[in-house]
């Protein structure tokens, strides 16, 4: 399917998260982050492969972690500068739990919310 590259900003259990070596969910982000090898887990990962399967594969979905760019010009919310990425061009979407604000919508589109 179509690729679509989306941002990570952060991990929050239970939504979005890594695991280490010996399985324990990770809280922080540290070097395994940046590693595509080891796979996202959550229940908006989960989200978005239904979405997948429902539309027969018509899309893949690669996460990716935010640029530095970003983080230089929003280095007070990883979420806005996740926000920025995706004006600037550098991925398709952002997964998280965004909180819709004036500056945000400023810089692009965002869905319905999931949840409340």
């Amino acid at each position: 399917g179509k690729p679509i590259l989306a941002i990570v900003p952060e991990y929050s259990s239970p939504i979005m998260y890594k695991r280490s070596p010996d399985g324990e969910i990770l809280r922080t982000p540290g070097p395994e982050y940046y590693d595509s090898s080891v796979k996202y887990e959550g229940a908006f990962m989960a989200y978005l492969e239904d979405l997948k399967r429902i539309s027969k594969g018509k899309f893949d979905i690669e996460y990716t972690f935010g640029s530095e760019a970003g983080k230089q010009v929003h280095p007070n919310s990883k979420y806005t500068a996740a926000v920025q990425d995706i004006a600037d061009g550098l991925a398709d979407m952002a997964v998280g739990g965004f909180w819709i604000t004036g500056q945000r919508l400023q810089l692009t589109a965002f869905t319905v919310p999931l949840y409340d």
